[in-house]
């Protein structure tokens, strides 16, 4: 089981900056839309991932952490190994100036 976090902002990477949206990726979805399979989401992991955007949404309206200029926008979550953490491309991402906001 996995999953991702991912914040999208302005002067910051989008989701297609990130990679995680690709014309292929779309086009696989469509093709299996309403095909969850025998193993459909389930609440608890769901639960955990909204969590973190919620911290994510947190620390830009309060800077909670004191770490609003290194906040992290893109998380990967391992349900198997009981894991959340920065995504393994992040740093990568991070450096290229994102193309796709419209201002």
């Amino acid at each position: 089981m996995r999953g991702q976090v991912i914040a999208s902002l302005p002067d910051k990477p989008c989701m297609w900056c990130f990679g995680f949206i690709t014309t292929e990726q779309l086009d696989k979805e469509a093709a299996a839309y309403n095909q969850a399979g025998n193993r459909p989401q389930v609440i608890w992991p769901n639960g955990i991932l909204s969590s973190t955007a919620v911290h994510i949404a947190m620390n830009f309206l309060t800077n909670w952490t004191g770490r609003f200029d290194r906040q992290i926008l893109y998380y990967e979550y391992d349900g198997n190994k009981g894991t959340i953490r920065p995504h393994v491309h992040y740093e990568m991402h991070m450096a290229k100036e994102c193309p796709h906001h419209n201002y």
